[in-house]
């Protein structure tokens, strides 16, 4: 995640408790150890620098699975490192939600019938993810399914300049698909 995603996911928290942290006697710390680009090979050393900077935190937010896609990692190992991740995360007692692989055949700039074989891997991606996660002891959130619909709606809206990647409006679409989850698995 970088340092955008991590301001819009702080302030939808905001947003959603109605209260900011202080008021509501939260500690909240943010780490953000994502790399622009980085794929599911990184998730080890993202992980191991979070543990080792910040100890054990309480809930650890995972987006991944797209630049897996662009960068044609095979989608069944990719999908075993994120279960490696989470399971290293949970067996640290920290409570793990994964936004699995969004629809990159979503993006129209992509030409058929690329964009066709993008949506049948970012699904089949996505499955796998989520299956690793929860035989992990982690919490998947489907974004292929819950951002698809508003994407393809109004991609004007949530995807940037280069219409390929979200901007501030997409991210923070994603963010709002991520923190009931979030906020369940922390007990709040």
């Amino acid at each position: 995640m970088n340092a955008l995603k991590g301001e819009v996911v702080a302030e939808q928290l905001e947003r959603l408790a109605g209260l900011t942290p202080e008021e509501a006697g939260w500690d909240v710390r943010l780490s953000i150890k994502a790399i622009v680009g980085a794929t599911s090979k990184g998730l080890p050393g993202q992980v191991e620098a979070m543990q080792i900077a910040h100890g054990r935190p309480d809930i650890s937010v995972i987006l991944i699975g797209g630049n897996d896609i662009t960068a044609r990692n095979g989608l069944s190992a990719s999908a075993a490192r994120l279960g490696e991740a989470v399971q290293t995360l949970v067996d640290s007692g920290s409570k793990v939600v994964v936004g699995t692989c969004p629809d990159l055949g979503v993006i129209q700039p992509v030409p058929q019938p690329l964009r066709s074989i993008m949506h049948a891997w970012s699904l089949r991606l996505a499955s796998l993810q989520s299956h690793q996660v929860r035989a992990a002891g982690g919490i998947p959130v489907p974004l292929s399914e819950t951002l698809t619909p508003e994407l393809r709606e109004r991609p004007d809206h949530f995807f940037s300049a280069d219409q390929f990647h979200p901007n501030s409006a997409g991210y923070e679409l994603a963010a709002a698909i991520l923190l009931p989850p979030t906020l369940i698995a922390l007990e709040i």
